[in-house]
């Protein structure tokens, strides 16, 4: 009988690989978040970009591709695709002709709350097979885990932000 990799049984009190247990449960919980979207219509990384967006509007798009860690070419499309379903809108950057900002659209942000909601809905159905002990253990494991690797990069980009519209 075969078995996922992370998943093998632990032979002689052999540790289970944690990064392979993560990424399965990371894979699951994407398989189920991607399949949640499908009545919006909207993919996860547009999802994302919406997010990026409501956070930080008005947004340039060098500024957006740059938070998404997506190439230039690659967040004109993703923003191409929401503002064709009106989620959010161009606009020139007043001081700069040649630079565009995007900001997010009331539908946008009706979208979003939306999507939240049945997120969190769908994230608690997913981790109900804990109990509420084990779901708060693990929330402070993956907190630490992740301690400043998001925010660095956020704020990073918001002190430079700031530091050129001086």
């Amino acid at each position: 009988m075969r078995s996922e990799p992370g998943h093998r049984p632990s032979a002689g009190g052999e540790q289970p690989d944690l990064g392979e247990l993560l990424r399965g449960a990371s894979h699951a919980m994407r398989h189920r978040f991607a399949e949640l979207l499908s009545p919006w219509d909207v993919s996860p990384h547009q999802l994302r970009a919406l997010r990026v967006i409501a956070a930080n509007e008005p947004l340039r798009l060098r500024e957006l591709a740059e938070l998404l860690r997506i190439s230039p070419r690659s967040v004109t499309e993703v923003v191409d695709a929401l503002a064709e379903r009106d989620l959010v809108v161009r606009a020139a950057v007043p001081d700069d002709r040649r630079a565009t900002a995007v900001t997010i659209t009331a539908a946008g942000r009706r979208l979003l709350s939306d999507v939240g909601e049945a997120g969190r809905a769908n994230s608690a159905d997913f981790f109900n097979k804990l109990t509420a002990a084990e779901r708060h253990q693990l929330a402070e494991l993956l907190g630490k885990l992740t301690a400043g690797e998001r925010n660095d990069r956020t704020g990073q980009f918001r002190e430079r932000r700031a530091r050129n519209s001086r």
